[in-house]
């Protein structure tokens, strides 16, 4: 099993379907489909070639996770939800896009993605997981958008890339070690209360 091209008509691709699948290196999904289940292809760790189809509004928890040979993914525009742990540890990954409608990035959504070197965030996005981005390494850039309030535990924890980033007045609670040892981040820059410019604090690596 190496190639699946799955036929029109399918309209879910159920809970664990191809979990495991270790020979599976690329897959075609018919337009149709509508629902990607929890888990539907994790641990497929040489997948690297998969389309999500439009109509997909939904990605499951630990839907790709543990997909380590996947370096891009698209995400399409009507995608509302990304589940807990949906890309955890797909460390080759260096590509993927956010769509609008998302309003949150769930627990562990991309921890360890490890060659992820940046991520732009819809600014539907208002709330950012715990471990969320933990051990992103690569991680040089990052939009935290103007409607979040909450930044959870861990978030950013270990992005050693990180250099600096700006935290938006709309935020109210930033979790326990959200920035722990980011070694190189040089600048913290929080949102003044008014309409004025913010300002910035200088941190210690």
């Amino acid at each position: 099993l190496q190639e699946v091209i799955l036929p029109e008509g399918i309209t879910s691709i159920g809970q664990k379907a191809f979990i495991g699948c270790q020979k599976l290196t690329s897959i075609q999904l018919p337009e149709t489909v509508k629902e990607i289940g929890n888990q539907a292809f994790s641990q497929c760790n040489i997948l690297t070639k998969i389309n999500i189809p439009e109509g997909v509004t939904k990605i499951g928890e630990s839907t790709f996770s543990m997909c380590t040979s996947l370096t891009s993914i698209q995400l399409p525009e009507g995608l509302t939800e990304i589940g807990s742990n949906a890309f955890y540890s797909c460390n080759s990954l260096t590509t993927i896009n956010i769509p609008k409608g998302v309003t949150k990035i769930g627990v562990s959504t991309f921890e360890f993605c490890t060659s992820l070197p940046s991520i732009q965030l819809p600014e539907t996005v208002t709330e950012i997981g715990q471990s969320a981005f933990n051990y992103c390494g690569s991680l040089k850039e990052i939009n935290i958008p103007k409607a979040a309030t909450s930044i959870g535990s861990y978030a950013f924890q270990y992005c050693s890339s990180l250099t600096e980033i700006s935290i938006p007045k709309a935020v109210t609670s930033i979790g326990k070690y959200a920035f722990n040892y980011c070694s190189t981040l040089k600048e913290v820059v929080l949102s003044g209360t008014n309409d004025q410019d913010g300002f910035s604090l200088p941190t210690v690596g």
